[in-house]
């Protein structure tokens, strides 16, 4: 039996970028995107080089997840979701 599979090991090509609120390779027709446009490189960074390399690799999946994420502050998700901020998960009421 496999265990899971993941992409947060893939380093992304250059120039991959996040811009509009859409990742290169997005097609409008499909609504899906192009894998090869993603540019995910076969080779697994952190299975060649050791898991602390793939923390360090700008590139990284895990890395780009992360910095797409961090603009997600608690007023935006309230706003977004309408949640009062104290009441997502980590927050507590004051």
């Amino acid at each position: 039996m496999c265990g899971p599979i993941t992409n947060a090991g893939l380093i992304v090509k250059e120039g991959f970028g996040f811009e509009d609120g859409l990742f290169t390779g997005y097609n409008e027709e499909s609504r899906s995107y192009d894998q090869v446009e993603l540019g995910l490189r076969a080779r697994r960074a952190g299975l060649r080089q050791g898991r602390r390399h793939l923390a360090q690799h700008p590139r990284c999946v895990i890395n780009l997840l992360r910095k797409h994420v961090d603009r997600y502050t608690p007023e935006m998700v309230s706003r977004i979701c309408g949640t009062p901020q104290d009441k997502l998960p980590g927050r507590s009421a004051s």
